[in-house]
């Protein structure tokens, strides 16, 4: 089902397009805070397939937003803040 046929997607898309960086990186967030929270249940659940998907999920989440840093005019806290993330996506990998 396309976005035109889904009133749900056309709503999210839209709310994608019109959210400001501020928003765009609370969603991101939140998408990864979810997506770990099923990871969880899904390992308590000794469901593989579905822990794997959502740790997958979650370690493009984080990447996305260690890309989003501004290292150039960041300075230490850009730098800081890129160290948490990378060591966030390391320990969702091992996971």
């Amino acid at each position: 089902m396309t976005a035109m046929n889904n009133p749900f997607e056309a709503y999210r898309q839209n709310q994608y397009q019109t959210a400001t960086q501020g928003e765009l990186l609370l969603m991101l967030y939140r998408g990864a805070l979810d997506k770990m929270e099923k990871a969880k249940e899904a390992i308590d659940d000794n469901d593989i397939v579905n822990s794997h998907q959502h740790l997958i999920r979650t370690q493009k989440i984080v990447l996305e937003l260690m890309s989003s840093v501004d290292m150039e005019n960041g300075g230490k806290m850009a730098q800081n803040l890129f160290n948490i993330y990378e060591y966030m996506h390391r320990r969702l990998v091992r996971a």
